[in-house]
């Protein structure tokens, strides 16, 4: 048995994720949790008695983390995973969880880790050129090991810590597990290739639905911004797309006006260039193409 925590704003997403990563679930026993903050997720097809909604605030996602872990998980090993990050299939589990087995040290394999720390930083926490901090997009965790520790998801700023710097969500428990003794396994790239990852989408198209799309204020002077935004517009059309084709008979209401999204995109690809947003729009209908192959497969 396998319990997997997402987070759901976006519920056209959400339904395109879910039956991805119920096809990579081992045995009938294990389920998802999906913490629904938009109010807008029905109930999908062949998701009875394995994916449980349960209706709540959109607060902070390490406080949301935190209470999803301690009250409603229930499984040895708890998969944590944004609901933007696909599953081609189930290997990455099926590698994670053997790892798990062979390793009694490790607490956590993250598939889906942040960029490494610069050099300075690491030097700073006193830790590994090149380490990866875990995140939180798509981790698989001893759920027994992290409430013993009784460590959190959530974010430490830097007043907040010996170290003076501040730590993004779960961030802080990585560094915490590695000075307890335990190991953060990052898994080898073949076997993260096997997810299709997008990046802080639903953050993004929040941002575009409280300003309308007018993000300069977000993204002015922020290369690495215009283009997680950019792609963010990209990916809600495509999503829009396929899940009113997969899924028309259900409301999939979306919270984010086509138009915010419009001007959002505008916004960005002015800002990026026209060869640069060309770039990032085929890189994102391509990853996104490989979803909908795998959504097709489980169709047929």
């Amino acid at each position: 048995m396998v319990d997997c925590v997402s987070f759901s704003v976006i519920p056209a997403l959400t339904a395109l994720w879910a039956p991805l990563i119920l096809a990579a679930l081992p045995g009938d026993a294990s389920r998802v949790l999906v913490g629904d903050c938009s109010g807008g997720l029905p109930q999908l097809p062949g998701t009875a008695g394995r994916l449980r909604t349960i209706r709540l605030a959109n607060d902070p996602h390490g406080v949301k983390l935190d209470d999803f872990l301690r009250s409603h998980c229930r499984a040895e090993h708890v998969i944590v995973c944004d609901d933007d990050v696909f599953w081609l299939d189930g290997s990455p589990l099926s590698w994670s969880l053997d790892h798990l087995e062979r390793n009694p040290a490790t607490a956590v394999v993250s598939l889906c880790p942040r960029d490494p720390l610069p050099a300075a930083t690491a030097r700073r926490l006193g830790v590994e050129e090149g380490l990866r901090p875990m995140g939180s997009f798509c981790l698989v965790l001893r759920r027994e090991i992290w409430l013993r520790e009784g460590l959190s998801f959530r974010e430490v700023p830097a007043g907040d810590n010996s170290h003076g710097f501040a730590f993004d969500t779960a961030d802080f428990a990585h560094f915490e597990l590695r000075r307890r003794g335990h190991d953060v396994a990052i898994a080898p790239g073949p076997v993260r290739e096997r997810l299709a990852v997008f990046e802080r989408t639903s953050s993004w198209l929040l941002r575009m639905q409280r300003t309308g799309g007018e993000l300069d204020a977000w993204v002015s002077g922020r290369a690495s911004r215009q283009e997680k935004a950019l792609r963010a517009a990209i990916l809600a059309r495509c999503v829009a797309r396929a899940a009113w084709e997969r899924f028309p008979d259900l409301d999939l209401s979306e919270p984010v006006a086509p138009e915010a999204i419009d001007r959002a995109q505008a916004v960005c690809s002015s800002l990026l260039g026209p060869e640069r947003s060309r770039l990032i729009e085929d890189e994102v209908q391509a990853t996104f193409s490989r979803v909908a192959a795998r959504l097709a497969e489980l169709e047929g």
